[in-house]
């Protein structure tokens, strides 16, 4: 188990809103395989301490996964850990069937923004006034191999 408030200072750390709660963050880390809505892996420190977060949702009816959040500490930027944790959340839905992974991000998040255009995801749409603070959402969209896609339902292609 990770340290639950050290997951919950990256949130106040990075989120001026939008926060995913420390009783958010406690069921996602206590899910037990049967009850398993979705993956959250953490990024650490050699001496065990939480740099970073991804959070993946896995969802029955959806022949895609949705990344939930992506948190990395300001002082761990730029160096590759959000690609790590995404690269990771990615393996973990293509391992389990999904068809492709999806996402939102603010239009004011531009180091977001570029993570992801760089790692091969497409716009598809816009959710205007979506945040907090009223700025707009990009919806963005990546593929997996077909070989490895689930159809909805959970049938395999």
């Amino acid at each position: 188990m990770y340290d639950l408030d050290a997951l919950v200072a990256l949130e106040e750390e990075n989120f001026d809103g939008d926060r995913i709660s420390r009783r958010s963050l406690r069921r996602w880390l206590g899910q037990s395989a049967a009850e398993r809505t979705g993956i959250i892996l953490v990024a650490t420190r050699s001496d065990g301490v939480p740099v970073g977060y991804g959070l993946v949702q896995l969802r029955q009816a959806s022949a895609d996964a949705r990344v939930y959040s992506i948190c990395v500490s300001p002082r761990e930027r730029g160096s590759g850990v959000g690609r790590m944790l995404l690269e990771s959340l990615e393996r973990e839905a293509k391992k389990r069937g999904y068809a492709g992974i999806r996402l939102e991000v603010s239009r004011r998040n531009r180091a977001a923004i570029r993570l992801y255009e760089g790692s091969g995801y497409a716009t598809f749409g816009m959710y205007p006034d979506y945040y907090h603070d009223g700025s707009a959402a990009i919806r963005y969209r990546k593929s997996f191999h077909r070989s490895t896609a689930r159809m909805k339902g959970g049938h395999r292609s």
